[in-house]
C-alpha cells in the first residue's frame, strides 16, 4: 500500500466511539511494553494518522472491518486475553496480538516465531483453525483491496435533495425521509421494482456518534467538520446502490437517457486515480508546468479538492504564488483541518514575503507533527520578531562571517540562491557586506564535507555519500530503531575543476543536506578553514546549531 493509500485507509465518517486519543510516543511505548512486542512501523504510522476505527480496505474473503487503536476505549489493541480461548484451539495463542476480531475469529500480528517482524494470521477459534495471510504487516497492507462492490456514482454538482427529486420523476419512485441514524449522513431509501435503492452523499460529516451511545454528550461536538467517503472522486458526487444488483444496467440506461452522468464507482475511481498517478509522476520528475497545463485543461466544474490541492502545489513549485493562493483558498472550508492544505497556503504566502499571513497556516499544519511546517513556523516567528543587531563574526574566510539556515528546499538556480543568502544576511546582520559569493574559499578541485543528520533507511545516503566508519553498520546494530543519528562524508567536485567559491560551496552543501532530517540543528555556524585529509580527500566539517 503506497503512502497515498496509507493516508486514506480510514473509513469516513469516523465512528467516534471507536476512536482512541491521539497516539503519542509515551502511549506507544507503554502499549509495546504491555503487549511485550514492538509494533510494525507501518502500523504505527497508520495509528498516528488516526488511532483506531473502521477501514476502507479489506483482505479478500475475510471479515475484517477495523484496525484496533491504542487507548482506553473499546476496541483497543492492548485489551485482549487468550486464557478462555486456549481450551478451544490446538495451536499456540501466546504471541498473537489481535488487530480485529469478534471473539469467534481474529486477524492477528503473529510474534510466535519472529519477535521483530511479525507475520499476519487469521485464526478461527470455533473451527480450531489458523492461517497465515501475510509474511509481514507491510505485505498485509499491500494485499488489502478497496472495499467496493457494485455501487454506482452519479457525477453531479447538484444537491442530494434536488437529485432525489429528479430520480423520483425518472424512476417513478418515492424516497422516504432521509435516515441519519446508521451512518451519520443522509440516506435516502426507496423501493424500485423488487429491489431496495439507496441514495447517499460522498461529502459527509468527518465523524459521527449515535444519540443512544453512552458517550454521545462527550463526542457530539466532533461532528462539525466534513470529509469524503471516497476522496478519490469529487466531493459533490452521489452514490446509488441497489439490493438487486442485476438491475444496475437498467438503472444506468434510464438515467443516462435523461442526461444524468452515472457510472460504476470502480470505473470512476480508476479514471480519477489514473490521472492522479500521472500528476504524481510529473511532480516526482519536477514537471510542474505539465501538471498545471493538465489540470487547467479540466473544466472547472470537475475540479475537486484533491486536484485543486495538486494544482496549488504545482503553482508553488513554479513560483506562481498568487495563483497558488487563489486556487487553494477556494477550498478553505474543506482544507481547514488538512495539514497539507494549510502548509501549501502558508508556503505561498511565505515566498511572497507575507510572513504574517503565512504563520497561522504553518501553525495549524505543525499541530499535526508535520516537520516541514514546524521548520517554516519557526522561521516565520524568527523573521517576524524585531531584530536586535548582532555582532558580525570576523574571520579570514567568508563562510565563517555569514549566517545561513539549511532547509529542505533544493536550489537549482545559483543566482536565486545567492539572492536568498543576501536577504538572509540583511535580516540577521542588517547588512550583507560580509557575503562575498565570488571569493575562493577552497583552492582544490574536489573535497568532502562531513555533517551530522538523522536517517531512516540506507537509501537516505546519496550516491556521493558514505557513513563514517563508526556508523557503517548502524542498521545492523540497531534494527529496531526508526531513526539513526549518523555522521556523513559527502564528496563534492568544483564546477571548474579547480576551486570552490563561497557561493558554489554553500549551495552544494545546502543541496547535499536537503533530503535529510537535521533536527533543530539547521543554522550554519561555519566550517574548517584548513582542510584535513580523511580517506585521501581534503575534508571540512559543517558546524550547525539550533
Amino acid at each position: 500500500m503506497n503512502l497515498k493509500k496509507l493516508q486514506t485507509i480510514w473509513r469516513v465518517p469516523i465512528y467516534l466511539p471507536y476512536l482512541q486519543p491521539e497516539l503519542t510516543d509515551d502511549i506507544l511505548k507503554n502499549a509495546e511494553k504491555q503487549i511485550g512486542f514492538k509494533l510494525p512501523t507501518e502500523l504505527v504510522e497508520i495509528l498516528k494518522i488516526q488511532n483506531g476505527g473502521y477501514i476502507r480496505y479489506k483482505f479478500p474473503e475475510l471479515p475484517q472491518e477495523i484496525l484496533n487503536g491504542i487507548g482506553p476505549h473499546f476496541p483497543s489493541l492492548t485489551d485482549f486475553d487468550w486464557e478462555e480461548s486456549k481450551e478451544y484451539v490446538s495451536f499456540e495463542l501466546d504471541g498473537l496480538v489481535p488487530l480485529d476480531g469478534d471473539g469467534h475469529w481474529y486477524i492477528c500480528l503473529d510474534y510466535r516465531e519472529n519477535k521483530e517482524n511479525p507475520k499476519v494470521y487469521f485464526i478461527d477459534i470455533e473451527c480450531d483453525n489458523e492461517e497465515e495471510i501475510a509474511g509481514s504487516f507491510k505485505e498485509y497492507l499491500e494485499l488489502l483491496e478497496l472495499d467496493i462492490e457494485n455501487e454506482l456514482v452519479i457525477e453531479t454538482e447538484d444537491s442530494i435533495e434536488n437529485t432525489a427529486k429528479l430520480l423520483e420523476n425518472i424512476l417513478e419512485i418515492k424516497f422516504s425521509e432521509p435516515d441519519y441514524f446508521n451512518s451519520g449522513y443522509a440516506n435516502y431509501q426507496s423501493k424500485y421494482k423488487n429491489s431496495w435503492l439507496w441514495l447517499t452523499p460522498n461529502k459527509v460529516t468527518a465523524g459521527f456518534v449515535r444519540e443512544n451511545d453512552k458517550r454521545y454528550e462527550e463526542l457530539k461536538n466532533q461532528m462539525n467538520s466534513f470529509s469524503e467517503i471516497h476522496p478519490e472522486i469529487d466531493e459533490n458526487y452521489l452514490f446509488l446502490e441497489l439490493s438487486e444488483e442485476d438491475l444496475n444496467e437498467e438503472i444506468i440506461k434510464k438515467l443516462r437517457e435523461n442526461n444524468i452522468r452515472i457510472n460504476f464507482l470502480t470505473e470512476v475511481i480508476e479514471q480519477k486515480s489514473g490521472l492522479i498517478e500521472q500528476l504524481i509522476k510529473w511532480h516526482d520528475s519536477d514537471k510542474h508546468t505539465k501538471i498545471i497545463e493538465k489540470i487547467e485543461a479540466i473544466p472547472e466544474s470537475e475540479l475537486n479538492y484533491e486536484l485543486k490541492n495538486l494544482l496549488g502545489r504545482a503553482y508553488n513549485n513554479n513560483s506562481e504564488y498568487d495563483k497558488a493562493i487563489k486556487i487553494l483558498l477556494t477550498e478553505s472550508e474543506n482544507g481547514t483541518e488538512d495539514f497539507l492544505w494549510n502548509f501549501r497556503v502558508g508556503y505561498a504566502y511565505y515566498h511572497k514575503n507575507e510572513k504574517d499571513k503565512a504563520l497561522p497556516y504553518f501553525k495549524k499544519s505543525a499541530l499535526s507533527g508535520y516537520e516541514p511546517a514546524k521548520n517554516y513556523e519557526k522561521w516565520c516567528i524568527e523573521e517576524l520578531t524585531p531584530i536586535i543587531p548582532v555582532n558580525i563574526p570576523r574571520s579570514k574566510m567568508t563562510l565563517n562571517n555569514i549566517a545561513w539556515f539549511f532547509s529542505k528546499k533544493f536550489y537549482d538556480d545559483a543566482e536565486k540562491f545567492n539572492q536568498e543568502v543576501i536577504e538572509y544576511q540583511k535580516r540577521i546582520y542588517k547588512t550583507d557586506e560580509n557575503w562575498k559569493p565570488s571569493e575562493i574559499v577552497f583552492d582544490v578541485p574536489e573535497l568532502q564535507i562531513q555533517y551530522m543528520s538523522w536517517i531512516t533507511k540506507a537509501a537516505d545516503v546519496l550516491e556521493n555519500e558514505t557513513l563514517i566508519d563508526e556508523d557503517q553498520d548502524v542498521f545492523e546494530k540497531y534494527p529496531n530503531e526508526t531513526e539513526h543519528q549518523v555522521e556523513i562524508f559527502a564528496r563534492l567536485k568544483a564546477d571548474n575543476n579547480k576551486n570552490f567559491t563561497a557561493l558554489e560551496f554553500l549551495l552544494k552543501t545546502h543541496n547535499q543536506q536537503a533530503n535529510k532530517e537535521l533536527g533543530d540543528h539547521v543554522f550554519f555556524e561555519g566550517t574548517d578553514e584548513n582542510l584535513q585529509i580523511i580517506n585521501e580527500l581534503p575534508t571540512c566539517y559543517i558546524a550547525c546549531g539550533s
